[in-house]
């Protein structure tokens, strides 16, 4: 039951990352008709940004996905989270440094 349970979760994420994808192309769409080539490009690279960190929150969360101890699965979630958020920081600060987008769409 563990496993089943483990593997639906996992199907689960997943499934976010997937919607997440769906969501930056038409969000990229959208600026590129709304406004210029660059906001479509800030967009997509904002939505990438965002894809990226979340599958390194994925990975890391279901390394340990077999541990009995709660203690042990949350401390993985903390640690998981952090480096999400690190991730994030840096991929925002190396777009907005070296790939020069537009700073409204990439949010």
């Amino acid at each position: 039951m563990q496993n089943l349970t483990l593997q639906s979760m996992r199907n689960g994420a997943s499934r976010l990352l997937l919607v997440q994808l769906i969501i930056t192309a038409i969000v990229t769409v959208i600026a590129a008709y709304a406004d210029s080539i660059l906001a479509a490009y800030s967009a997509l690279m904002g939505g990438v940004v965002c894809v990226i960190a979340n599958l390194f929150f994925i990975h890391r969360f279901f390394a340990f996905g077999g541990a009995q101890n709660a203690t042990k699965i949350v401390r993985m979630m903390y640690w998981a989270e952090i480096l999400k958020l690190t991730i994030s920081g840096f991929l925002f600060l190396v777009s907005i440094r070296f790939w020069h987008v537009d700073a409204f769409p990439f949010l």
